[in-house]
């Protein structure tokens, strides 16, 4: 199979003469009975010496394709284009890949890592590599074959002296278009040699106007490069697929003064379309199906079964009907691994998995960090602050006596309801909140003193019929009336129970606020001026109680206002001064 093939059969005479050669395609359960799940123990260097046998063994199968010749030959030719513009001084003098992938995970970027490998032995240049997605074993793996891994995010903008192949497989449109930018002028531009997606597929698969706004330096720089697609030399399609070598085969210091060149403002891109990592988006959540952890300056796919069988499990650190909790530790970070603790909830659990991964990557609920379904266990972040149960314990233990912080809370608590009524999930409904502990027990105090959602075992979507929470009759005052059962001269019966809707989370909100400013006398007084919306919320029928966000709104209104205590002990009483400044 041929290597390099130009578009279209009318091209076939320009590339033979150009000497590259041209082949056809031819519940709870009690503590003393959990027993520390056992897991297969790998050293982490028995990965990094695996996936360097599978890239050896890539590379032979690369080089012993029927293809491999004609690349070869196709690379020859690389080199004679270069030294025609320029002599000796025009050869290569450097490789540099951007985006190879994580080859201790993935298949196809084994293979590119071997190609890479061939690159670099036969232009005998030193290799430097960046991919913001890089774990440890990938870059110990890299480093065994002496390339040299970047620490910094050039998000593409290299600027080249010399003669510079860049080696860019299945990269997002904006590195080439910012490589490109960064050489623009008639003396740089032929410098640079790519590998990578083809120019021509994206300027036909991109509509004109994107284009033109936003890819500006790939739509000019489309007719000065000459195209060599690739073709696999595997039989995998994927691996290589619509990506050409692009060339500029000719001089263009003769254009120097061709309006080509004048309009090089830098590159802006809409950040929710955008197909790459910017180093400005490095601090913000990750992509749905990857995660990041600690001061991590990247995000990470999520963690795979192969992944957690290096881990040791350590101490437990809670358990439920659902579930036991362990902790574990994943590249020197203390994380928790959830197992499935009964096997008649295992429905819950896998509801709660998939919650996680639906809701998730946000601010509002604890991150998952990958999960392995055959052993019904996955990783969440750890918070060793602990659940919201303890708020009193964590404010004393750390000395913080500001009410505004134990506000922060309960607004953190009803944004929190405001995402889940109104997720890309659907209406959800937290329904394992049939008391105030219970209630608590489900979020999370972080480090920051912030408030995220830990459990979500029980989310069920509101529908046009609505929903029930549980099968068993519901009882006491912390319940939203709806969910009392109506007829108490008769036995429950859930077929009779009539459905209600997500306005039970809003009746629950002043209590759990309560809880959350505390007993102070500073509690007391905040708490008369959250009253006129905590009353709403307490209201006998739910159509006449607030929504989510309109409590949220009447909250950040509060906390909009400077309020300043000046505290005067008399008679063992607190006197507190309020002033109110309008921020």
């Amino acid at each position: 199979m041929g290597f390099f093939l130009e578009h279209g059969h009318q091209n076939r005479g320009m590339m033979e003469a150009d000497g590259f050669q041209v082949v056809s395609k031819k519940k709870a359960a009690r503590k003393k009975h959990l027993k520390k799940p056992q897991v297969n123990l790998n050293l982490p260097q028995d990965n990094v010496d695996e996936c360097v046998r599978k890239i050896l063994d890539a590379k032979d199968v690369l080089q012993s394709s029927g293809g491999y010749n004609n690349f070869e030959h196709n690379l020859n030719n690389i080199t004679r284009l270069t030294q025609t513009q320029g002599g000796e001084s025009y050869k290569i003098s450097s490789l540099v890949c951007y985006g190879l992938g994580l080859p201790s995970s993935s298949r196809i970027a084994k293979y590119q890592t071997a190609l890479l490998l061939i690159l670099r032995n036969y232009f005998n240049v030193e290799a430097e590599l960046y991919d913001p997605l890089f774990t440890s074993v990938d870059t110990r793996v890299l480093q065994k074959f002496n390339f040299h891994v970047l620490s910094n995010n050039e998000e593409g903008k290299r600027s080249v002296k010399g003669v510079t192949l860049f080696f860019m497989p299945h990269c997002g449109k904006e590195l080439y278009n910012n490589l490109l930018w960064a050489n623009w002028n008639p003396v740089s531009l032929p410098l640079c040699i790519i590998i990578g997606n083809s120019f021509s597929s994206m300027v036909q698969n991109t509509l004109s106007r994107i284009l033109k706004q936003q890819y500006k330096f790939i739509y000019l720089a489309e007719s000065l490069f000459k195209e060599y697609p690739l073709e696999a030399l595997v039989g995998y399609d994927d691996i290589f697929n619509d990506m050409s070598l692009h060339i500029i085969p000719e001089d263009l210091t003769d254009k120097q003064n061709d309006n080509l060149w004048c309009d090089k403002d830098e590159p802006k891109y809409v950040e929710c379309g955008v197909e790459i990592v910017l180093v400005k988006a490095e601090t913000t959540h990750c992509n749905k199906g990857f995660f990041k952890l600690g001061q991590a300056a990247t995000c990470h796919p999520w963690l795979t079964c192969e992944d957690m069988t290096h881990l040791e499990i350590g101490d437990l650190i809670g358990y439920g009907a659902v579930k036991q909790v362990y902790q574990t530790t994943w590249h020197n970070t203390t994380v928790a691994v959830v197992y499935v603790n009964n096997r008649d909830y295992i429905n819950d659990f896998l509801h709660g998995l998939e919650m996680l991964k639906a809701l998730g990557p946000n601010k509002y609920i604890v991150q998952l960090i990958g999960f392995c379904l055959k052993d019904k266990v996955y990783l969440i972040e750890y918070h060793p602050l602990g659940n919201s149960v303890h708020v009193d314990e964590i404010f004393i233990k750390n000395n913080i006596y500001d009410i505004k912080k134990r506000f922060n809370l309960c607004v953190d608590y009803v944004r929190i309801l405001e995402f889940l009524h109104n997720s890309p999930g659907g209406k959800r409904v937290m329904c394992d909140s049939n008391s105030l502990n219970k209630t608590l027990e489900q979020y999370l105090i972080t480090s920051s003193l912030s408030l995220i959602l830990n459990d979500v075992d029980a989310l069920p979507e509101v529908g046009h019929e609505g929903i029930i929470c549980g099968h068993r009759e519901l009882q006491g005052s912390f319940i939203a009336p709806e969910q009392k059962w109506p007829y108490p001269t008769h036995s429950y019966q859930e077929d009779r129970m009539p459905p209600y809707d997500e306005k039970v989370d809003i009746w629950k909100i002043p209590p759990v606020c309560n809880y959350f400013l505390g007993k102070s006398e500073a509690a007391k007084v905040f708490r008369y001026h959250l009253h006129p919306i905590h009353r709403k919320c307490r209201e006998k029928y739910a159509v006449h109680r607030p929504s989510a966000r309109e409590v949220l709104n009447f909250y950040e209104n509060i906390r909009g206002f400077k309020i300043i205590f000046e505290e005067h002990y008399r008679c063992c009483k607190l006197k507190v001064q309020w002033k109110s400044i309008i921020g």
